[in-house]
């Protein structure tokens, strides 16, 4: 048996003397592996004691007299989120940052131990410095250096380093740009690099790229890099063709793929890597021997395409087309399931994201019902919409964006009348191939393909079970921005929503497509605290406003046309009205006449077009349908009609609008507040008419005689639900001679030139028969003026003999046994 050394009975000694079960002590007292029965109960045993004043203070000893055995004695136990450790750390006052500090550098001793797990190792440095947020930057360019795929779990270690990078980076770019500079320099300066070397630099490269391209940028683009990469492609090109054979010259192409593609995140790389590169990604797109090298040629070829398109020559020297790496993606999404590859799959969808922008290639992936059944099963495999398992659900991860962002692309229907979008779209910013403004796409395509998706895929269903769409956490809410998953499912619903028929929105609804964009936009609403209550998106993030404006669009189009008593099932309806009031732009009756200032943040409200007005005025009316929901006709007279309807409806400039205001206020008119702001004319008790509410009435009058006989029959329909509802209404109307006068002339000019028109024909008989009924309840002479009125009479007479409505001709037989 090997003796002891010294500072081994120390610890042991040290452990002796501490209150912790004897179940505790052999974790660190042992080193033998654990079952994972024993290291399941190990660590719950070691968390619980960890979170026990009485016993967290025994371990904060054993940590402070011996780091190193602490740490492999969580190693024993598989604590690799690092609870323990972050629970000791935090049971004392006393901790502070040269403890952290010396506990890191002991981490960063073991990694550098070659013979120890550094996934486990790493994950609990990530865990520390998160916790505490405390920072080594003299650690990062050793962590650097373990970017190199020939070690174990490397995907994982690598994602950890990121995330130490991204931390290094926010806590000082500087000094973290400069270190990571000097690591890679010091790579480049080397005149002849081994195998191992080669690959942790290009790793290096390719993982900082999306992160620090200031910094990758020039080294990558350098003559000696180019250098290091052509030495290693003439190893494995010969003869013009890719030599795979050796699981070297593998590793070696893929690397250097991935690096061409992850570079192409810069526009001066792409223009780089397709002057440079151009023939070996030819060449490994057409390689049959090895799919991970045909799938990143194919990716790297779509990011540098258009420079490529670019250059005659090039052009000249191209042997594969599009269509030919469309089809190298296309064949192995459907194929997938027989030879299951994450990493490969991710490359495919990702190629064909960026092909899904092309007008040519999105009509052939529309039409292709095997790639959109694959899709939609692949999306609910990966984002595990049926899971219970909190854990398993991943619905933040690249592949399910991916899919989701394909859907998004093909749903997609040009604007009519498009603003720019001040979201500048990674995607887009890569010129895709063949990418022209000119290109026009079938609309009646894209809605039919929308359709399809909804009715036989539910795929508004699909999108909406996904458990759970995590966002980055934050302490503030001016920091909230959408996570860019919910961004495509939010872009999708609106595409689909501008189908036209009922069918499609209502299907919408059914498949919680209304649910999902009330809470996206409940969760990103900030409400305004002086004024009316306004909602306004919760922070100035450009890509928050845009994806909020979709979602506003998506929820007008889909409440004109469904039924609100059973469309809100989650919320209840009142909740959208402030939403759709956003869609009627700024309030009018704040309007300075000042500029308007690009820099204000409801600077978005000027961005609403007159569409957005009517749609939103067509979805409140429809709300508003409901007869047994006066608190919600109230809530919309509060929100829309001082501040908006009140000028919309005599704005004869735009016609849609003034027509859908006055039809949201026939509507709203069986209200005593909306009344009173156009019948209550009468003197008060100061002798003065209130000119506004009349002024408001002589317009009603007078738009009954409008040209437009759909707008006539709008306010025909206004006039005979006020005129039915209040009986001092009409009475008010006859008490006013120039009201009375002109009201009657426009019945009558309708019954006699309008004989045929039904609709009209029946609500101006209601009109007449109410007028007629309540002079008939008055003590004046008022009903002498109707039975001497010979013109009305002849109107009356007119309809009773040439139309043959039941119910209009009941109405004005009475109405004429009245002033006959």
């Amino acid at each position: 048996m090997a003796e002891s050394s010294p500072h081994d009975t120390a610890v042991e000694e040290q452990l002796k003397s501490l209150s912790l079960e004897s179940s505790i002590e052999n974790v660190f007292r042992q080193s033998t592996p654990l079952s994972p029965e024993q290291q399941a109960q190990s660590l719950s045993d070691l968390v619980k004691a960890s979170q026990k004043q009485e016993t967290s203070g025994d371990l904060r000893e054993v940590l402070l007299d011996d780091a190193e055995t602490f740490l492999k004695g969580l190693y024993r136990v598989g604590d690799s989120r690092g609870l323990v450790l972050i629970n000791t750390l935090g049971s004392s006052r006393s901790t502070n940052d040269a403890l952290i500090n010396n506990l890191l550098n002991t981490i960063k001793v073991v990694i550098a131990n070659k013979n120890v797990d550094t996934k486990f190792y790493l994950s609990i440095y990530v865990a520390v410095i998160s916790n505490f947020n405390h920072i080594n930057f003299q650690h990062l360019g050793l962590f650097l250096t373990l970017l190199n795929p020939l070690k174990e779990n490397y995907r994982d270690v690598s994602s950890l380093i990121l995330l130490i990078v991204i931390r290094n980076l926010s806590q000082n770019r500087a000094l973290s740009t400069k270190t990571i500079s000097e690591v890679l320099e010091l790579y480049l300066d080397d005149s002849h690099l081994e195998i191992s070397q080669f690959l942790t630099f290009i790793n290096i490269l390719s993982t900082l790229f999306p992160i620090v391209p200031e910094v990758t940028t020039p080294i990558y683009t350098s003559e000696k890099t180019k250098e290091h990469i052509l030495s290693q492609i003439s190893r494995i090109v010969v003869n013009n063709k890719l030599t795979l054979e050796y699981p070297n010259h593998v590793l070696v192409a893929t690397e250097i793929l991935k690096l061409v593609s992850t570079s192409c995140i810069t526009e001066e790389s792409r223009t780089y890597n397709s002057k440079e590169y151009f023939d070996l990604l030819q060449v490994g797109a057409k390689v049959k021997t090895n799919e991970e090298v045909k799938l990143l040629s194919s990716l790297a070829l779509v990011k540098v395409w258009s420079f490529v398109q670019m250059d005659k020559k090039k052009q000249e020297e191209q042997v594969i087309g599009i269509a030919d790496f469309t089809n190298n993606f296309l064949d192995y999404i459907k194929a997938y399931n027989k030879d299951p590859n994450e990493v490969f799959l991710e490359y495919a969808v990702e190629g064909l994201a960026y092909l899904s922008l092309n007008a040519t290639v999105k009509a052939i992936l529309r039409s292709d019902e095997d790639l959109l059944g694959e899709i939609i099963l692949l999306i609910k495999k990966k984002s595990d919409v049926n899971s219970t398992d909190a854990a398993s659900i991943g619905t933040n991860n690249s592949l399910v964006y991916g899919l989701v962002t394909v859907l998004a692309n093909l749903s997609k229907l040009k604007e009519a009348n498009q603003t720019n979008r001040r979201t500048i779209n990674y995607l887009k910013s890569v010129a895709t191939p063949g990418s022209k403004d000119s290109e026009q796409e079938n609309r009646q395509e894209i809605q039919l393909f929308n359709k399809s998706i909804l009715l036989n895929y539910k795929i508004v269903e699909v999108l909406t079970q996904i458990k759970s769409y995590k966002e980055e956490a934050v302490s503030n809410a001016s920091d909230v921005t959408p996570n860019n998953l919910v961004n495509q499912v939010v872009f999708i619903i609106y595409s689909i929503a501008k189908g036209q028929e009922r069918e499609v929105r209502s299907e919408l609804v059914k498949q919680g497509g209304l649910s999902f964009i009330l809470s996206f936009l409940i969760k990103h609403t900030a409400i305004q605290k002086n004024g009316n209550g306004e909602t306004r998106p919760i922070n100035s993030n450009s890509n928050l406003i845009e994806t909020r404006l979709c979602a506003l669009r998506s929820l007008s189009k889909i409440l004109i046309s469904v039924n609100p008593s059973v469309a809100f099932t989650k919320y209840d309806v009142r909740t959208a009205v402030p939403f759709l009031i956003e869609l009627l732009g700024p309030d009018i009756t704040k309007y300075t006449g000042a500029l308007n200032n690009t820099q204000s943040p409801e600077q978005y409200l000027h961005e609403m077009t007159d569409l957005d007005k009517y749609e939103s005025l067509l979805a409140l009316t429809n709300l508003s349908s409901d007869e047994k929901n006066s608190e919600l006709r109230k809530l919309i007279i509060v929100k829309s009609f001082d501040s908006y309807l009140n000028n919309f409806i005599i704005d004869s400039d735009n016609f849609k609008i003034q027509q859908a205001s006055w039809e949201l206020i026939t509507n709203l008119i069986v209200e005593p507040s909306l009344l009173v702001k156009f019948f209550n004319i009468e003197a008060g008790s100061d002798g003065k008419v209130n000119q506004e509410n009349l002024s408001r009435l002589t317009l009603l009058i007078k738009l009954l005689n409008s040209e437009d006989e759909s707008f006539q029959i709008v306010i025909a329909g206004l006039l005979a639900n006020a005129t039915s509802e209040f009986e001092p209404i009409p009475q008010i109307l006859v008490k006013n001679e120039m009201i009375k006068n002109e009201l009657v002339a426009i019945i009558s000019d309708i019954f006699i030139n309008q004989t045929t028109r039904d609709d009209l024909i029946l609500r101006s008989s209601y009109i007449l028969m109410n007028l007629v009924f309540s002079v008939s309840d008055m003590e004046t002479d008022e009903l002498l003026w109707f039975v001497a009125n010979e013109k009305l009479k002849v109107a009356v007479t007119t309809v009773i003999r040439q139309n043959k409505r039941r119910d209009i001709l009941e109405v004005l037989i009475d109405v004429l046994k009245m002033i006959k």
